[in-house]
């Protein structure tokens, strides 16, 4: 049950960090577009 829980908030920690390097990856091309 333990495991289960650590295995479920490992994803979601993934899930997260994936989110967020595409959050600063969407603000940089933005940030790109608006420049030109």
């Amino acid at each position: 049950m333990i495991g289960l829980i650590g295995l479920i908030g490992r994803i979601v920690d993934l899930i997260g960090l994936i989110g967020l390097i595409g959050l600063i990856g969407l603000i940089g091309l933005i940030g790109r577009i608006g420049r030109m």
